[in-house]
């Protein structure tokens, strides 16, 4: 064949031939592309997942009681779940100031991150928030924080509780099996700032190949993703694409470029051809169209089924795979690199599916056992696994506590012949042994004991054992078996034991929840003990001496009357006024009476059985001693002001316990403050008990037929000199005494219980007071005091409403007033009573103010509407030091944006100066004397008609 023949034949097989090259190239190339987009949607859906995980543990927080309350407890929380693992660096929360109240990581000094976007979104949203990515301002390094508001009983937001997300879960995917040799990952932030980049030391002309502001005018055209065209590309050049993350749950979202290098067979032929110009003529002439034939079969087909499965996955389709036959090695490796990488897929997405279900399971179920088997079902439900138990250690054995699936027996074999695997180390002996997940690959593989033959047998062929840890301890394990060999690569593994560490978490919330049960049947126990001190209460103590006393047996009752407890409460803080009393407890303990209860706040009894008159002054010598040493307070050496009363009992003497009790607290009252600290109830202590019941008796019956009067006392108004309101007052005519005294009366109701059905009556009169004055066109407010008692009976609040809705008057015709002392015995009760009254449309007045101990965070918490300044300091106006108490009262209620009344204006120039500090209302003598309430309208008509300055307001 002349050579002119041979190049007319060769030159159509070396055209054929590039041509197939060529074709070969691009079908690399767009194998590339699929490969880039496939791995683009991974780290959408795991960005995504890593969103989702934020709302959920975010939700499953928001569930945890007294988190905002117990700081140090839910620091402790915070620290443990971050330790945990997962893709969270920091877990806190945050106060509605912009506060951080607890944080797993430190807190610099003063930081307020009020102004956070997410935190912003989440008080005005009231729901879960996402930040931008950005460096954190406690991390201190890139990442995106999630916000999800603490919403209290009334609704309002109590607290955010954050969420902060490095970039650690890019690490995650920066996977040999996932991405390939040269690949490049770079999260930008919304204003294609580089927050990081993987590998960490990748060039920047290998990690993003354009500038910033190219990429800026691609993602204008193609805001979601889109290709990055390479400059000075060839046929082999890198793939990049940018995919934006977040969807719509991020505001500001950030930008991921992917760079992925170029297809290993497209290098491996451009370099065949490039080396190899000419190819044997003869060869080429004669096996042309078999060389076609078997590239198609070997190559070109392959690989378009290698593309078509790419895009199959990318497409989310799970169980995808190649044959692993081939004619062609690289081909081959290619397809089972395919398959492994498929693999590796489809068990992070079945994980994460399990992962989100068990999160929801957690916020489901409360029981714990119930908890146990959901995640069990889970597992086999929606992973797909062959079975799953969860086993607890119990005493020296395991105990099988939920299962689900087909375990072929083997949970129930295992826990039979727990010892034996104890001692041959299996994987469920060593996991809790070492608190670490611990994986059975092939239970196939010769091993040193028949247990893993059993669960071969029995279809496990491959399992994973993960610790459940609470309070730090493994409690047990949560086991999980595939019905297939190798089951659980890497990244299902840390997923699976993501997932068991949610499940200890539930755990551990259960066991709180059933702690907290068991708390309130203590309650019981409670009731007869005091919680501070630990000692017997007044009940306890009333029921020991009421025996002792129907034995007819000689006793001695001691009551130590502690003087200064206030003043430390007041100036210390109720902490170390608890430390006070507990070491004061320790030290008449040690005196060893028949039995020591606190009875009040501020006194102690001691009961002395077979005591006399004499044994009890020795005993209250003693108790006088033992007090002596001062108690160390905050580093302060604080000494003790005490005085004992004493009262004698049995041998008829003083009657039932009560009365003995109260005798002994009368003598230590008249002990206080006189140069002899102890004193005895006198012999006719019976007589005045008497007196007192028939008086209480007779008190009772004046409630009862209403004989009770109501007067009130008028209040001017300082600024315009009107009648602005009037306080209602009691009085009682008593038909053989005469006139009571308001303070005994009143103190003898305080003391009974009295005091409930006495101020229900004074408001009921009072409501037809303001009814009769606002039918003659005065709409003036009146007040009427409220006691202890009556913020502590659970009826208070409903007898107040009912009263209100059967006398059709304006709620601003009522006031209450309440003294500091009444607020402070029980200052959350009555903030929540006070929140109620507040909530029906009633002013509330604070009387006395100064003399009680209440402190500026409960005045600043209370629904008050005004301060009452006590007699004694308006009395006392013309000493500076008072007067510039006086002046700081009426600018602190000022500040609380409160009215300011002054109590005890005796006269003109007292009222006159009063309203040149400011203050808004004066009351006393030298305005008016209380007088009945049906004489108020004439009087406030004369005043008016005396030409007295003001006058007052008609109706409205």
């Amino acid at each position: 064949m002349s050579a002119a023949a041979v190049v007319a034949l060769a030159l159509p097989m070396l055209a054929l031939l590039g041509w197939s090259a060529e074709h070969l190239r691009a079908a690399a190339r767009e194998d590339t592309a699929l490969h880039a987009r496939a791995m683009a949607d991974d780290v959408a859906r795991r960005h995504n997942q890593v969103v989702a995980d934020a709302r959920t543990v975010l939700a499953v927080l928001a569930q945890v009681p007294r988190l905002v309350e117990d700081v140090p407890g839910c620091t402790v929380l915070m620290r443990r779940l971050v330790a945990a693992g997962g893709p969270f660096v920091n877990l806190g929360v945050i106060g509605v100031d912009g506060r951080v109240l607890c944080s797993a990581l430190p807190v610099p000094p003063g930081l307020n991150l009020g102004d956070r976007r997410y935190f912003r979104r989440a008080v005005e949203t009231r729901r879960f928030a996402a930040g931008t990515y950005q460096v954190g301002r406690i991390t201190g390094a890139p990442g995106i924080n999630f916000g999800l508001p603490l919403l209290g009983d009334d609704g309002a937001v109590r607290a955010v509780v954050f969420a902060a997300i490095g970039t650690g879960w890019m690490s995650e995917l920066f996977d040999s099996a996932l991405l390939p040799a040269g690949a490049t990952l770079v999260l930008l932030d919304h204003q294609l700032g580089e927050l990081a980049r993987y590998p960490p030391r990748a060039p920047d002309d290998l990690a993003l190949p354009v500038p910033a502001s190219a990429l800026a005018s691609l993602i204008r055209q193609q805001p979601q993703a889109g290709v990055v065209p390479v400059p000075n590309g060839g046929g082999s050049a890198r793939h990049y694409m940018y995919l934006r993350l977040g969807g719509e749950a991020l505001s500001d979202p950030p930008y991921l470029v992917l760079g992925w290098p170029p297809d290993a067979l497209a290098s491996t032929l451009d370099t065949a051809v490039r080396r190899q110009p000419l190819v044997v003529w003869a060869a080429l002439l004669v096996l042309a169209g078999l060389a076609w034939l078997v590239v198609n079969m070997a190559v070109v087909e392959p690989v378009r089924r290698l593309a078509v499965a790419a895009a199959r996955l990318a497409d989310g389709e799970q169980g995808v795979r190649l044959p692993a036959s081939g004619w062609v090695a690289e081909l081959v490796a290619m397809r089972s690199a395919f398959n492994h990488m498929a693999q590796r897929v489809d068990g992070a997405l079945r994980a994460y599916a399990v992962l989100s279900a068990g999160n929801r399971a957690l916020l489901h179920e409360s029981d714990e056992q119930h908890l146990l088997q959901a995640m069990c079902e889970v597992a086999v439900g929606v992973g797909g696994y062959r079975c799953a138990w969860v086993s607890y250690l119990d005493d020296g054995g395991i105990q099988t506590m939920a299962r689900a699936g087909d375990d072929g027996g083997f949970a129930a074999y295992l826990q039979a012949h727990w010892q034996t695997a104890l001692a041959h180390r299996t994987p469920t002996a060593e996991a809790i042994a070492s608190g670490q997940p611990v994986m059975l690959g092939n239970a196939h593989r010769p091993a040193v004991h028949d247990l893993f033959a059993t669960a071969a047998g029995r279809g496990l062929k491959s399992g994973l054992v993960l610790p459940l840890k609470v309070d730090g301890r493994v409690i047990g394990v949560f086991t999980i078996h595939a019905a297939e060999v190798e089951a659980f690569h890497q990244r299902e593994r840390t997923l699976l034991a993501e997932m068991a560490d949610d499940l200890s978490f539930g755990i551990a919330a259960a066991r709180l929840r059933v702690r907290q049960q068991q708390a309130e049947a203590r309650l019981q126990h409670l009731a007869y003990f005091d919680p501070v001190t630990g000692v017997p209460n007044q009940a306890s103590f009333l029921e020991c001496t009421g025996g002792l006393l129907a034995d007819a047996g000689q006793l001695a009752v001691l009551v130590v009357q502690l003087e200064n407890y206030w003043e430390i409460a007041a100036t210390l803080g109720q902490s170390s006024a608890e430390v006070y009393l507990k070491e004061l407890a320790q030290r008449l303990d040690a005196l060893a009476p028949t039995l020591l209860a606190r009875v009040t706040q501020a006194e102690f009894a001691l009961l002395l059985a077979g005591a006399d008159a004499a044994a009890a002054n020795r005993e209250a010598g003693r108790v006088l001693a033992t007090l002596s040493a001062p108690v160390q307070l905050a580093g302060i050496g604080i000494d003790v002001r005490a005085s004992v009363g004493i009262a004698l009992g049995g041998d008829h003497r003083h009657g039932d316990a009560e009365r003995v009790l109260q005798a002994a607290q009368l003598a230590a009252n008249e002990a206080a403050g006189r140069a002899s600290p102890v004193a005895l109830a006198p012999p006719n202590v019976d007589r005045q008990w008497r007196e007192r019941l028939a008086l209480l008796s007779d008190l009772r019956v004046a409630i009862d037929q209403r004989q009770l009067a109501v007067y009130v006392q008028p209040q001017l108004d300082l600024r315009s000199g009107r009648i602005c309101g009037m306080e209602a007052l009691a009085r009682w005519r008593h038909p053989r005494h005469g006139d009571v005294p308001p303070a005994r009366f009143i103190d003898l109701a305080e003391k009974t219980g009295l005091i409930r059905p006495l101020t229900h009556a004074v408001l009921d009169e009072v409501c037809g007071l303001a009814l009769g004055c606002a039918a003659a066109g005065l709409m003036l407010p009146i007040a009427v005091n409220v006691s202890a008692r009556n913020l502590h009976d659970p009826e208070f609040v409903g007898r107040v409403a009912g009263l209100l809705q059967r006398w059709p008057l304006p709620r601003a015709c009522l006031h209450l007033e309440l003294t500091e002392t009444a607020v402070m015995q029980e200052p959350a009760l009555s903030l929540r009573v006070l929140q109620t009254l507040h909530g029906l449309g009633l002013s509330i007045y604070l009387d006395d103010f100064g003399t009680g101990q209440s402190s500026m965070a409960y005045l600043r918490e209370l629904p008050l509407s005004g301060l009452k300044i006590d007699r004694a300091f308006v009395a006392g106006l013309d000493q500076p030091a008072t007067r510039r108490i006086v002046q700081a009262m009426i600018d602190l209620g000022h500040a609380l944006n409160q009215k300011v009344v002054a109590e005890g204006v005796e006269d003109d120039a007292t009222a006159a100066t009063l309203a040149g500090m400011g203050c808004d209302i004066a009351q006393g003598y030298g305005i008016a004397r209380p007088m009945p309430g049906s004489e108020i309208i004439a009087w406030i008509g004369r005043r008016s008609g005396e030409g007295a300055v003001g006058g007052t307001d008609r109706g409205r």
